[in-house]
């Protein structure tokens, strides 16, 4: 009945992941990211399988394994982004102003090293670096709404909506006024 599964999960690992989410449950959500693959392979899989990633300067070192790791649950695709600044004093954490260029640089090229050996979709743009596609795409993507720079349409209102947990509908990941 729906067509993308979207889950948020933004770092592989316990400690990282339980620094971002506060009073979560790293071993809960996994254990049932799991479930959700048994599922999957027992029923198949009509929709496209979505994992999102809001990187940290904190967590980047894990995107090469975060590439393994949605491999190894069945995700079509892990989607980087930047952080959102929602709070005062997360200006050190954001990847692309508060890290040298260079060591980002060699984290993302282990990333698609990765990802090519794995055949699993990466996407990177939000983060300034080129998208690593499997072959064959899990779906057909829009060029245009993928480089939102330049064709000035952000790719989440081409490609979904954020519905909350009080049913109320967002055009963007981000729910403001």
């Amino acid at each position: 009945l729906f067509d993308v599964l979207h889950v948020s999960m933004d770092c592989p690992d316990k400690e990282g992941y339980e620094r971002v989410r506060v009073r979560s449950n790293f071993e809960r959500v996994v254990d049932n990211l799991r479930m959700m693959k048994r599922v999957m392979d027992e029923e198949g899989k009509p929709f496209l399988y979505h994992c999102q990633a809001a990187i940290l300067r904190s967590t980047v070192k894990f995107l090469p394994e975060f590439v393994r790791f949605v491999h190894e649950l069945g995700f079509d695709l892990l989607h980087v982004q930047r952080l959102f600044k929602t709070h005062e004093g997360l200006e050190h954490e954001d990847i692309v102003t508060g890290m040298p260029r260079a060591e980002l640089d060699a984290i993302i090229a282990d990333t698609i090293e990765e990802a090519k050996r794995l055949n699993q979709t990466v996407v990177l743009h939000e983060i300034g670096y080129p998208n690593f596609y499997a072959d064959p795409l899990p779906r057909p993507e829009n060029p245009k709404l993928m480089n939102y720079k330049e064709h000035g349409v952000c790719w989440f209102v081409g490609h979904g909506i954020g519905i909350n947990h009080a049913g109320e509908a967002f055009p963007c990941c981000y729910p403001t006024d």
